[in-house]
């Protein structure tokens, strides 16, 4: 539907979606959600990359773009605008970790971290 709706083809790595415990489904499915909205409204993007990756110290979530990325420094919050601060805080909230990768023309990488030994708040 995202390839349909904007034109910016994504590539998906989901074959690990099936291990997903269900109390970080909510999490992530918000994450890849809000990731993508971004994507369309600033990023500029040419491609797209969402990947979920099930390891030993539980799971990973990747959304990664080409596009004209950001200084991730000086990204402060706006009133109205809470993605980032709200994905934080989404991350926190299940136990787990969320890392901003962003450089001017480079891009961005958002990866949300979830121990399979936490259970958050969220359920």
């Amino acid at each position: 539907m995202f390839i349909e709706t904007t034109g910016i083809p994504c590539e998906t790595d989901l074959e690990a979606v099936a291990d997903i415990p269900p109390h970080f489904r909510e999490p992530a499915l918000r994450v890849i959600a809000e990731r993508l909205h971004n994507v369309i409204h600033h990023a500029q993007a040419q491609r797209v990359w969402v990947s979920i990756a099930s390891n030993a110290c539980g799971l990973t979530l990747e959304v990664r773009d080409d596009g004209v990325g950001f200084e991730s420094v000086a990204v402060t919050p706006q009133v109205g605008h809470y993605g980032l601060v709200g994905l934080r805080e989404r991350a926190r909230l299940s136990g787990g970790t969320l890392e901003v990768s962003s450089a001017p023309e480079a891009g961005t990488v958002i990866r949300l971290c979830l121990s399979q030994n936490q259970r958050g708040g969220l359920d």
